[in-house]
Parts: C-alpha cells; structure tokens; sequence
C-alpha cells in the first residue's frame, strides 16, 4: 500500500449503520503500530461491544477493502469508494442472518461523540432504580433455553442526567445504553440500542 493510501486511512471514521431511530454508530481506526505497519480496530461503542480487529486492509485507486473475522468465526467484509473523505459501501457479514446484499455503511473522517441517552423518569423512580442490579436473561434458542448472565447500572453522570447501562461480559457486551426506562406497579420495563427488551421484577439489587 503506497504511503499517500496510508495517510488517507490514518485516524478515525464513524457512521450509522440502521433504520433511523434504530440506528448504531460503526467506528473505524486505522494506526501505525509499533513496527510502523498499518493495523485497523471496528468497535460499536453504542452496544458496548469488543472491539475487533482488522485481518486484512486493502486501499488502492480509491477502492477500500477490509476483512476481520469474529470470535465466532463469522467473517465479515468491507467494500467501499472513497471521496471526499468519505468512504460509501457495503459491510457484509457471513452468517445466514445478515442481509445477503449486505449493510449500506457510508463513513466519515472525524471523532465520534457519543450521545447521551437521558433517562424519562420519576426522582423516585430513579431512586428506586440507582446503583447495580445483577440477574440472567433467558429466551429460547436453537438449541434450547439459552440463559446469559447480565448486569444493569443506573447513575447519574456529570450533568447530573439520569443514565443507565447494561452489561453482560460473557458475550464480550460492555455498557451499552439503556435508551428508555419505565418502572411501573414494579415492573421495570428497558429498552436497548441492542434492540434487547428485558421485563422483571423491581425488588431491589
């Protein structure tokens, strides 16, 4: 890869990826390591989840192609045109679930800020509900009752705005926002820029 490729790629790139409303940010780093070779990382801080590196990373003629397989071994691909730092393509992933066209994902060069998801609820609500909460998710899979330890955490943070994350680091999620949040008649209702639901009993951490 030419040194003007390299430098065009270097620093940081960031885009939605979904329906608006739906939507999670994909953001992409490239960096020199150690040995001064070029290395690239994807992370979705919206969902919290590990960051995933870059096996492969080609760039040449404004053509972009990067390829990263995951900790379960699906491996996903990147293609897209470059201009006007932009990057305009298609993210497309081996598993039978994804869209066989692939994901539009259109990145631009620059920081990503991420947003701040302001809790709706009662002071005494809030109250009830802050500090950390630990239980396990259950729902059917192919293979019967799948159950996944999680953890919820509701805080304040330095604008004194209600806040809430979850957390579950057996299937590598680390603090991904709760968007919405509802406690009534004891029934705590959350929803997830994961799209994960969850409904349970509010009797204490």
């Amino acid at each position: 890869m030419s040194k003007a490729a390299i430098a065009t790629l270097i620093g940081s790139w960031n885009g939605p990826v979904g329906p608006p409303g739906n939507a999670v940010t994909y953001v992409v780093e490239f960096k020199l390591d150690e040995k001064g070779e070029l290395e690239g990382r994807l992370s979705v801080p919206d969902q919290g989840t590990d960051t995933s590196t870059f096996s492969d990373i080609q760039f040449a003629d404004n053509k972009l192609t990067v390829r990263m397989t995951l900790a379960a071994g699906v491996p996903d691909v990147y293609t897209a045109t470059y201009l006007n730092d932009t990057f305009d393509g298609v993210w497309r992933q081996g598993t039978p679930l994804a869209p066989a066209a692939g994901i539009p994902v259109i990145l631009r060069k620059g920081a990503y800020a991420a947003q701040v998801n302001v809790l709706k609820l009662s002071a005494e609500s809030f109250a009830m509900l802050t500090g950390s909460w630990q239980g396990k998710l259950s729902f059917p899979g192919a293979e019967g009752q799948i159950i996944i330890p999680v953890a919820l955490r509701f805080e304040t943070n330095r604008h004194a705005e209600m806040v809430g994350f979850m957390e579950s680091p057996s299937r590598g999620v680390k603090d991904p926002p709760i968007t919405e949040a509802s406690l009534v008649g004891g029934k705590l209702s959350l929803r997830l820029l994961i799209e994960c639901r969850i409904r349970c009993d509010a009797r204490g951490p």
